[in-house]
């Protein structure tokens, strides 16, 4: 998933660079960029001596153990405070309760990374050819993560596959493009080249309609 994220990462990069929109990236920029997309998930990683369960277990809490981690593990790299801020900030946004929209940012070209990352890391999820195969693993991270921060069963937003499955169209439509567009201030346009479609986008159309497709067939059985 880093890896996938990671390519569309940079693709979005290009955007502006080729357009020459407002504002300019630096090539510390795109430095910055680079280090919170290959530890936007930093946060599952376990320590050591943690021998309970999978990393899964902090999906409730993996942005702030990310930024944790980061804050840890850069400085040693060379990377001054007001950057790793920048980096910290980007990873916060990738939250399923993301803030992008109401986050502060100190500079422009720190909402712009953000508003990158956290479309890249939406879009090279839900466009990837497993990511409906992938749910029922999915699932199982969900439940495990209810369980290590003991989450009543009423308070789940899944308590069975068939509702992660069924609600992938509504996600997508009412919460993930929405967010895309508004909060991340559409940048995904930038994926769009001359003459072509985007092809992430297309992707993810294309998994919410097999989605679709199934859940009929599913119904039609009934």
């Amino acid at each position: 998933h880093t890896l996938q994220v990671t390519v569309c990462l940079i693709k979005l990069l290009e955007g502006p660079h080729n357009t020459g929109d407002q504002p300019r990236l630096t090539i510390r920029d795109w430095e910055l960029a680079l280090m919170a997309v290959l530890l936007h998930d930093s946060g599952y990683l376990k320590t050591n001596d943690d021998r309970i369960g999978t990393g899964a277990k902090y999906t409730l809490r993996h942005e702030l153990r990310g930024g944790d981690f980061v804050r840890n593990y850069l400085p040693d790299l060379g990377v001054i405070d007001s950057e790793i801020d920048d980096i910290c900030s980007a990873i916060f946004c990738t939250g399923p309760q993301s803030k992008l929209g109401q986050n502060i940012f100190h500079r422009e070209e720190a909402r712009l990374l953000a508003s990158f990352l956290v479309t890249a890391d939406c879009l090279a999820q839900m466009s990837a050819a497993d990511y409906l195969d992938k749910l029922p693993i999915l699932f199982l991270e969900f439940q495990e993560a209810y369980d290590f921060e003991q989450v009543a069963p009423a308070h789940r937003d899944y308590r069975q596959l068939d509702e992660l499955f069924a609600g992938t169209p509504d996600f997508w439509e009412n919460y993930v493009r929405p967010l895309l567009d508004r909060d991340a201030r559409g940048v995904h346009r930038y994926l769009t080249t001359a003459g072509q479609p985007n092809l992430y986008l297309q992707a993810v159309e294309a998994n919410v309609a097999e989605v679709r497709r199934r859940l009929q067939l599913s119904a039609g059985r009934t």
